[in-house]
């Protein structure tokens, strides 16, 4: 749960909704088509719905997107957002850093940008690597913790908790070592902007 890093897959669909809305490049009532596939160049990205049964859900705005879990939505939302606002929301809301939790070995997952990826890949960014990040795909990594921290802000309307396991340490005559604080922090997120999340 702390050490170990996932694609976090769909559930990063939730850091995507709120880097498009409080960057201002989408609202609730953003539609975007879904036509099953999008292409960049000669490169097809396609939705699950369709790759799995050829359908498709034709006009989609945020909350169906989020409830349906539209890849299509999120590669156009990409698109408009980039992947510096997706990176940075992502970071406010507890990827790529640990969290704090009171045992040892955690460890922060990674949100990659250009300069990560020239440096461990020898490679440039690509607009098809921003897709796949809006999707919780690509090079993006998580923890199982930074996953429950995610959902656990967004129901909170925008509040984080450091994770613990203890309310105290004491040693075996009951003397206090260490007293865990259960303060949270605002991440600075519209609440309107969370409660159409919550919504989707």
């Amino acid at each position: 749960a702390v050490a170990g890093t996932y694609p976090p897959g769909s559930t990063f669909k939730i850091a995507s909704s709120l880097a498009g809305l409080s960057s201002g490049k989408i609202s609730s009532d953003t539609i975007y088509e879904d036509t099953g596939e999008i292409f960049l160049g000669p490169y097809k990205f396609t939705n699950w719905y369709f790759n799995q049964y050829g359908k498709v859900e034709g006009s989609v705005n945020l909350v169906s997107a989020i409830k349906r879990s539209n890849d299509t939505y999120f590669y156009y939302l990409a698109q408009a957002v980039g992947e510096v606002s997706l990176a940075e929301t992502a970071k406010r809301l507890g990827f790529g850093k640990t969290l704090g939790i009171d045992i040892p070995g955690e460890v922060p997952g990674l949100i990659p940008g250009n300069d990560w990826k020239v440096k461990e890949k020898g490679e440039v960014w690509f607009p098809g690597d921003t897709l796949h990040m809006s999707i919780g795909q690509g090079f993006v990594l998580s923890t199982p913790l930074q996953i429950l921290n995610l959902t656990a802000s967004v129901a909170s309307l925008g509040r984080e908790y450091q994770p613990h396991l203890a309310l105290k340490n004491t040693e075996a005559d009951g003397s206090l070592v260490k007293e865990f604080d259960f303060n949270s922090k605002d991440l600075g997120f519209k609440k309107e902007d969370l409660e159409i999340v919550k919504q989707g």
